[in-house]
């Protein structure tokens, strides 16, 4: 049996997010780190659901590196 330990980089998923602009009013969203939670405050709804999908992208890519990489170590 062995243990697997994702090592998630919150804050340069948080960068990534942050460099995104609204296509409609051209603003970037602000974005925090509150323990494992990502907040995103956008201009509209529109853009807060393209930032949540594109979050949820890079959790899943991420993890799936995580979790190549410590089967590499095996």
């Amino acid at each position: 049996m062995f243990k697997i330990e994702i090592s998630m980089n919150l804050h340069s998923i948080k960068l990534k997010l942050e460099q995104s602009s609204c296509p409609e009013h051209g603003k970037h969203p602000s974005v925090t780190i509150t323990g494992k939670t990502l907040n995103m405050s956008c201009c509209c709804e529109k853009f807060k659901e393209a930032l949540k999908k594109k979050s949820e992208k890079l959790i899943t890519e991420s993890i799936q590196n995580d979790i190549s990489s410590m089967f590499k170590k095996l």
